[in-house]
Protein backbone atom coordinates (compact mmCIF):
# COMPACT_ATOMS: atom_id res chain seq x y z
CA UNK A 1 0.00 0.00 0.00
CA UNK A 2 1.18 3.14 -1.20
CA UNK A 3 1.40 6.16 1.70
CA UNK A 4 -1.27 8.58 -0.53
CA UNK A 5 -3.53 5.47 -1.15
CA UNK A 6 -3.54 4.99 2.90
CA UNK A 7 -7.14 5.87 3.92
CA UNK A 8 -7.71 7.13 7.76
CA UNK A 9 -9.73 4.12 8.21
CA UNK A 10 -6.13 1.85 7.61
CA UNK A 11 -4.93 3.87 10.35
CA UNK A 12 -7.59 3.18 12.76
CA UNK A 13 -7.23 0.01 12.25
CA UNK A 14 -3.44 -0.01 13.03
CA UNK A 15 -3.50 2.04 15.86
CA UNK A 16 -6.76 -0.05 17.25
CA UNK A 17 -4.26 -2.85 16.91
CA UNK A 18 -1.16 -1.65 18.55
CA UNK A 19 -3.80 -0.11 21.82
CA UNK A 20 -5.24 -3.96 22.18
CA UNK A 21 -1.50 -5.37 22.16
CA UNK A 22 -1.09 -4.05 25.93
CA UNK A 23 -3.39 -7.04 27.03
CA UNK A 24 -1.36 -9.62 28.52
CA UNK A 25 1.63 -7.18 29.62
CA UNK A 26 2.92 -7.63 32.98
CA UNK A 27 2.78 -4.70 34.97
CA UNK A 28 3.28 -4.10 39.01
CA UNK A 29 5.68 -5.33 41.42
CA UNK A 30 3.58 -9.09 41.47
CA UNK A 31 3.84 -8.96 37.42
CA UNK A 32 0.23 -9.41 37.51
CA UNK A 33 -1.35 -9.32 33.88
CA UNK A 34 -3.08 -7.11 31.83
CA UNK A 35 -6.72 -8.09 31.49
CA UNK A 36 -8.41 -7.39 28.15
CA UNK A 37 -11.74 -6.70 30.48
CA UNK A 38 -9.35 -3.90 32.18
CA UNK A 39 -8.58 -2.85 28.66
CA UNK A 40 -12.25 -2.95 27.41
CA UNK A 41 -13.33 -0.62 30.31
CA UNK A 42 -11.12 1.98 30.17
CA UNK A 43 -11.58 2.29 26.04
CA UNK A 44 -15.46 2.12 26.66
CA UNK A 45 -15.34 5.26 29.19
CA UNK A 46 -12.74 6.78 26.84
CA UNK A 47 -15.01 6.71 24.06
CA UNK A 48 -17.75 8.12 25.83
CA UNK A 49 -16.07 10.67 26.99
CA UNK A 50 -14.28 11.45 23.49
CA UNK A 51 -18.43 11.72 22.19
CA UNK A 52 -20.15 13.50 24.90
CA UNK A 53 -17.34 16.21 26.18
CA UNK A 54 -14.96 16.07 22.84
CA UNK A 55 -11.55 15.50 22.56
CA UNK A 56 -9.98 17.86 25.18
CA UNK A 57 -11.91 16.52 27.75
CA UNK A 58 -10.86 13.00 26.25
CA UNK A 59 -7.02 13.85 26.64
CA UNK A 60 -7.71 15.26 30.52
CA UNK A 61 -9.53 11.94 31.39
CA UNK A 62 -6.64 9.81 29.59
CA UNK A 63 -3.74 11.82 31.64
CA UNK A 64 -6.24 11.70 34.73
CA UNK A 65 -5.78 8.23 34.90
CA UNK A 66 -2.40 8.17 33.54
CA UNK A 67 -0.60 8.21 37.37
CA UNK A 68 2.75 9.89 37.33
CA UNK A 69 4.92 6.80 36.89
CA UNK A 70 7.12 5.64 33.67
CA UNK A 71 8.04 2.46 34.75
CA UNK A 72 5.31 -0.71 33.97
CA UNK A 73 6.46 -2.17 37.51
CA UNK A 74 5.46 0.87 39.38
CA UNK A 75 1.58 1.20 37.76
CA UNK A 76 -1.55 -0.32 37.67
CA UNK A 77 -3.13 -1.83 34.55
CA UNK A 78 -5.60 1.19 34.36
CA UNK A 79 -1.76 3.74 34.59
CA UNK A 80 -0.56 1.35 31.95
CA UNK A 81 -3.79 1.03 29.55
CA UNK A 82 -3.97 5.03 29.64
CA UNK A 83 -0.45 5.55 28.42
CA UNK A 84 -0.57 3.49 25.78
CA UNK A 85 -4.27 4.90 24.49
CA UNK A 86 -2.87 8.40 25.06
CA UNK A 87 0.50 7.17 23.26
CA UNK A 88 -1.28 5.99 20.33
CA UNK A 89 -3.61 7.96 19.54
CA UNK A 90 -1.41 10.86 19.86
CA UNK A 91 0.64 8.68 17.21
CA UNK A 92 -1.80 9.06 14.98
CA UNK A 93 -1.20 12.25 13.78
CA UNK A 94 2.12 11.94 12.43
CA UNK A 95 1.14 8.93 10.12
CA UNK A 96 -0.05 9.44 6.49
CA UNK A 97 -2.51 10.96 6.07
CA UNK A 98 -2.90 12.75 9.54
CA UNK A 99 0.38 13.92 9.99
CA UNK A 100 0.08 17.51 7.99
CA UNK A 101 -2.36 18.00 11.18
CA UNK A 102 0.81 18.31 13.68
CA UNK A 103 2.35 20.91 12.48
CA UNK A 104 4.18 22.33 15.79
CA UNK A 105 3.98 20.21 18.82
CA UNK A 106 6.77 17.70 20.12
CA UNK A 107 6.92 13.97 19.29
CA UNK A 108 6.03 11.58 21.66
CA UNK A 109 7.47 7.95 21.12
CA UNK A 110 6.12 5.69 22.99
CA UNK A 111 3.64 5.50 25.99
CA UNK A 112 6.63 5.76 28.64
CA UNK A 113 6.83 8.99 27.86
CA UNK A 114 3.27 10.06 28.44
CA UNK A 115 3.10 11.17 32.12
CA UNK A 116 6.59 13.38 31.54
CA UNK A 117 5.07 15.63 28.86
CA UNK A 118 1.48 15.88 30.11
CA UNK A 119 1.38 20.02 29.94
CA UNK A 120 2.67 19.34 26.49
CA UNK A 121 0.56 16.84 25.43
CA UNK A 122 -2.54 19.67 26.50
CA UNK A 123 -0.77 22.79 25.08
CA UNK A 124 -0.50 20.98 21.82
CA UNK A 125 -3.95 19.46 21.32
CA UNK A 126 -5.59 22.58 22.30
CA UNK A 127 -3.44 24.27 19.51
CA UNK A 128 -4.89 21.26 17.28
CA UNK A 129 -8.24 22.66 17.88
CA UNK A 130 -8.74 25.78 16.69
CA UNK A 131 -9.55 24.44 13.04
CA UNK A 132 -13.21 22.78 13.15
CA UNK A 133 -12.49 20.90 10.16
CA UNK A 134 -9.73 19.47 12.34
CA UNK A 135 -11.82 19.30 15.20
CA UNK A 136 -13.77 16.60 12.94
CA UNK A 137 -11.18 14.72 11.31
CA UNK A 138 -9.87 13.84 14.78
CA UNK A 139 -13.02 13.30 16.87
CA UNK A 140 -13.88 10.61 13.79
CA UNK A 141 -10.38 9.64 14.07
CA UNK A 142 -10.32 9.03 17.63
CA UNK A 143 -14.08 7.61 17.95
CA UNK A 144 -13.36 4.88 15.08
CA UNK A 145 -9.76 3.83 16.35
CA UNK A 146 -11.25 3.24 20.06
CA UNK A 147 -14.35 1.44 18.46
CA UNK A 148 -12.13 -0.88 16.99
CA UNK A 149 -9.77 -1.30 20.03
CA UNK A 150 -12.69 -2.00 21.93
CA UNK A 151 -14.12 -4.58 19.89
CA UNK A 152 -10.27 -5.84 20.02
CA UNK A 153 -10.07 -6.41 23.71
CA UNK A 154 -13.24 -8.08 23.39
CA UNK A 155 -12.52 -10.86 20.77
CA UNK A 156 -9.24 -10.58 23.39
CA UNK A 157 -11.50 -11.50 25.99
CA UNK A 158 -13.31 -14.14 24.57
CA UNK A 159 -10.01 -15.98 23.49
CA UNK A 160 -9.13 -16.16 27.28
CA UNK A 161 -12.04 -17.81 27.97
CA UNK A 162 -11.50 -20.61 25.49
Amino acid sequence: MNEKEISLDYVAAVTSQNIVAVIGEKIGKDNKKIAAKDAENLITKTLGILQAQGIYAMYLFLLSRSGDKTNPRNMNAEQRIACEITAQLWNELSQEPTKTILKEGFTLRKWDEVNSNKENILESIAKLLTQLDTIFLLRDLYEQTLIYARFGSKAKAKEGEN
